[in-house]
């Protein structure tokens, strides 16, 4: 053993530049590796779950998340009204009854996190849905002052909301 650190000692700088050397020819190398984390490369395309998921993604758009754009009715000059709430958070729960969505996130069942005087405070941005316009315009003044969810899950004008749900992995749909 003696022997071997003698001899890294006196070969250190021939050492240190073949080192430097594979490291850099291996980080050079790497641009061009890619992953490829799609279903697709596990499933034969004659394969019945490859054609209903091909079908699946043709009328969606994709695999992973389901989103639904919410636009406030003419009547309204924002989605911050009791009725238009209500309908985002029965959509919301409609979507979590659903076997193969994981998640749903809208602005009627999102989490909070603000600041308070011993440290901060995680819970629900609305416990419950406002029931007259001035609740209704105080959820408005919180949610604009979070950037956060302006620009997520409402839109900057505060007309359009968000509601996105979270799909079960195909593999697991499968299983069942």
């Amino acid at each position: 053993m003696k022997i071997f650190a003698e001899l890294i000692l006196k070969f250190r700088i021939p050492i240190l530049i073949i080192t430097f050397c594979i490291c850099s020819i291996s980080i050079y190398t790497m641009k061009d590796v890619s992953m490829d984390n799609s279903i697709r490369i596990w499933l034969v395309e004659d394969d019945p779950s490859m054609q209903e998921f091909a079908n699946f993604n043709e009328t969606y758009g994709g695999d992973e998340f389901i989103s639904l754009a919410l636009k406030t009715n003419g009547n309204s000059d924002s989605i911050f009204n009791p009725s238009d709430l209500e309908i985002i958070a029965n959509i919301s729960k409609d979507l979590k009854r659903v076997k193969e969505v994981t998640y749903v996130v809208s602005i009627t069942d999102a989490i909070d996190v603000w600041g308070v005087d011993d440290g901060i405070h995680i819970g629900e941005l609305m416990e419950e849905l406002p029931k007259t316009e001035a609740e209704a315009e105080e959820l408005k003044n919180r949610i604009f002052s979070n950037p956060l969810y302006v620009g997520t899950l409402i839109s900057e004008d505060g007309k359009t909301a968000l509601i996105t749900a979270r799909l079960q992995d195909i593999d697991a749909i499968d299983e069942r």
